[in-house]
C-alpha cells in the first residue's frame, strides 16, 4: 500500500479530522477546569469569566458560515494552517493574561481559529461519506467530545501548581504540533466522491436555505438542545462544588462526561443510519430532558448519582453534533455543505449566551434546580420541533408520490 493510496483513502482521512478535533476540544470540554483559576488570577467573579466562554462559543459559531463559504468554493490548506496558529497561539498567550479585555480577546481568537477547523473537519467527513453520514460525522465530532480526556489529568495537575501559565502554554504547544501534522496529511474529497449518493437536484444554496421553514425548525431545535449541554460543559465544576461534591470526584466526572459525550456521537450517529435521523433525534432528545430534570434531584443523594446522571446528560446531548450536520446534508444536499451546516450550527452561538454567563447568574439568583428544569424543557421542545420536521417531510413525500 503506497502512501499516496493511503492518503486518498476516505477512512484514513478520518484520522486528520479526529486529531484536529481532539486538539481543539480542550477549549470547550476542559474549560470547566480553567474557569475558577482564571477568575482567581484576574480577581474577578466567575460570571465575568464565563462570559468569556460565551465569547468563545459565539465566535466559534458565527465565523463558520464565512469560513464554510470559502471552503465550499476554494478548499485550501493555507486557511487551515492560519487557523492552527491562531488557536494554539491564542491558548498559549492566555497563560499570560493580565486583564479581562485581554482574556476575552484571546479566548475570542481561539474561537475564530476553532471555527475554521471544526467546520472544515465536519464538512470533509460528510462529503467523504455520502453513504454513511451519521457514523462519519459521529466519529469526527466524537473526537471533539472526547479529545480532551487524555489531557485533563495533566491540566488539573498544572493548574494545582498555583499558576495558570503552564496549563495554557504547554497545551498551546501540543495543539500546534497536532494541527500542523493533521493539515499535512489532510486531503479534500473530489467532486466525484461527494456525488456518489447525491442526485442532481440536491444542493440548496445558502441564500435559499435561510428562507425555508425547515431550516428554521432545525435551527431552533439545535438552539434548544445546545443550551443544556453548554450549561454542563461550562459549569460542571462550579455546580458540583456548590452542591457539595468533592473536587476529585468532579475531575473524574469531567473525564467521564467527555467519554459519554463522544461515545454518544458515534452511538447515535450509527443508530440514525439504521432507523432514521429524525426518529433518533426525538428519542435521544427526550432522554436528555429526563437526565437534565433529575440531575439536581439526585445529586444530594451522593457523588455516584451525580457522576452517573451527568454522564446520562452528555451521552444524550453530544449526538447533536453528528445528527444535525447529517440531517442538514440529508435535507439540503452536499453542494453547499460547509456553509449550510455552519448556518445551522450558528444556533450554538446564541445558546452560548445562555449556557455561559447567563446560566451562572440564574443559578446564583434562583438555584441550579431552575437552570436544569429549564434546560430539560428546552430539550423536549427540540424533540417536538424535529417531530414537526419529520411530519413535514412525510407530507412532502406523499405529495411527490401522488
Amino acid at each position: 500500500m503506497t502512501l499516496r493510496f493511503l492518503l486518498n483513502n476516505r477512512w484514513f482521512q478520518l484520522v486528520p479530522g479526529v486529531l484536529s478535533m481532539a486538539s481543539i476540544a480542550i477549549l470547550q470540554y476542559a474549560w470547566t477546569l480553567y474557569s475558577a483559576p482564571v477568575a482567581q488570577e484576574l480577581q474577578v467573579s466567575l460570571v465575568v469569566i464565563q462570559f468569556g466562554f460565551t465569547v468563545f462559543v459565539m465566535l466559534q459559531t458565527f465565523v463558520q458560515p464565512f469560513s464554510g463559504w470559502i471552503l465550499d468554493r476554494f478548499p485550501s490548506k493555507p486557511m487551515l494552517l492560519i487557523a492552527a496558529f491562531v488557536v494554539s497561539g491564542g491558548w498559549f498567550m492566555m497563560g499570560q493574561v493580565s486583564s479581562v479585555a485581554m482574556f476575552y480577546g484571546l479566548f475570542g481568537a481561539c474561537g475564530i481559529g476553532a471555527a475554521v477547523i471544526y467546520g472544515a473537519c465536519t464538512s470533509i467527513a460528510v462529503k467523504w461519506f455520502p453513504d454513511h453520514r451519521g457514523i462519519a460525522a459521529g466519529i469526527i465530532t466524537a473526537a471533539y467530545g472526547m479529545g480532551s480526556i487524555p489531557f485533563i489529568p495533566f491540566i488539573n495537575a498544572w493548574l494545582e501548581s498555583g499558576s495558570i501559565r503552564p496549563a495554557f502554554e504547554r497545551i498551546g504547544l501540543i495543539q500546534l504540533g497536532i494541527l500542523l501534522f493533521s493539515v499535512a496529511i489532510l486531503r479534500f474529497p473530489s467532486s466525484a466522491a461527494t456525488a456518489k449518493k447525491t442526485s442532481p437536484s440536491e444542493g440548496v444554496s445558502p441564500t435559499r436555505l435561510v428562507r425555508l421553514v425547515d431550516f428554521w425548525l432545525i435551527w431552533m431545535a439545535l438552539l434548544a438542545m445546545n443550551i443544556g449541554g453548554l450549561v454542563i460543559t461550562a459549569n460542571a465544576k462550579p455546580m458540583g462544588l456548590s452542591l457539595g461534591i468533592a473536587p476529585s470526584v468532579i475531575v473524574a466526572a469531567v473525564m467521564l462526561n467527555n467519554l459519554a459525550n463522544g461515545s454518544g456521537r458515534i452511538l447515535w450517529g450509527f443508530v440514525s443510519d439504521q432507523i432514521g435521523r429524525t426518529t433518533t433525534m426525538i428519542l435521544s432528545f427526550s432522554l436528555n430532558a429526563f437526565f437534565l430534570m433529575i440531575l439536581p434531584i439526585v445529586t444530594p443523594w451522593g457523588s455516584i448519582y451525580y457522576v452517573i446522571t451527568l454522564m446520562g446528560v452528555m451521552l444524550t446531548w453530544g449526538q447533536i453534533f453528528s445528527l444535525f450536520p447529517s440531517l442538514t446534508v440529508d435535507r439540503f444536499g452536499s453542494k453547499y455543505a460547509s456553509t449550510n451546516m455552519a448556518l445551522v450550527y450558528s444556533a450554538k452561538g446564541v445558546a452560548g449566551i445562555i449556557g455561559g454567563g447567563v446560566s451562572v447568574y440564574i443559578a446564583l439568583t434562583y438555584g441550579w434546580n431552575v437552570v436544569f428544569l429549564g434546560a430539560a424543557g428546552l430539550s423536549l421542545t427540540s424533540a417536538a420541533l424535529i417531530a414537526v420536521v419529520a411530519v413535514r417531510a412525510q407530507q412532502k413525500a406523499r405529495i411527490r408520490a401522488s
